[in-house]
């Protein structure tokens, strides 16, 4: 059995030689997929799967977004790999993962996702991201739809690998204390003996 970035970079036909940054989420304009596109144009030593299909009408958004990859130049360094059902092996091969929306979200699922799979995880700074984050702590937050500031955020972890392993230790140690099965259990236990004490 290959290790979990062995299997990604030969399913996405991408270099072992050069890390790999991934996205996970449905293809929709405001998740921001094209914002990490136009970053990448400015990080030459990293490469992407983008994970997730069009839904909901979305089909030229995928065709712009394939035409921008083209377009960049970045077709060697850049993978759509449409729906798929390995999300949590595909999460655990990449190297660093990226939350790119370009709304606010009350949640960021993937962000979570991405921290417990142990990952460096760079978010927008909005919504639900501001809370599951503390910026340089547990993770890395950008403005949203800057990829300026994404690019720059990208090269601060590929120029400092401890930082980028310190970012993902206590990433992974937050989201497992706050989102583990432990403390939920127990969050439910306490729920249902405060109604019962009612």
């Amino acid at each position: 059995m290959w290790p979990p970035r062995a299997r990604v970079v030969a399913d996405a036909g991408l270099r072992d030689d050069r890390p790999v940054i991934g996205v996970f989420s449905r293809l929709a304009r405001w998740k921001g997929q094209h914002v990490l596109v136009e970053a990448l144009r400015s990080v030459p030593d990293l490469q992407a799967v983008i994970v997730g299909g069009a839904l909901f009408g979305e089909d030229a958004y995928e065709a712009q977004l394939r035409a921008d990859i083209v377009a960049a130049g970045l077709e060697d360094r850049v993978r759509l790999l449409g729906f798929r059902r390995d999300v949590p092996a595909l999460m655990k091969g990449v190297d660093f993962v990226a939350h790119t929306s370009t709304a606010a979200e009350p949640f960021g699922r993937v962000i979570v996702e991405g921290m417990v799979a142990g990952k460096p995880v760079v978010a927008t700074r909005a919504g639900g991201a501001m809370e599951l984050i503390r910026d340089g702590e547990t993770g890395l937050l950008v403005p949203p739809g800057d990829a300026a500031a994404l690019a720059d955020a990208l090269r601060q972890l590929l120029a400092d690998p401890a930082r980028a392993a310190r970012l993902a230790e206590r990433g992974e140690a937050e989201a497992r204390e706050t989102f583990g099965v432990h403390d939920y259990v127990r969050n439910i236990e306490r729920a249902i003996g405060a109604a019962l004490a009612r």
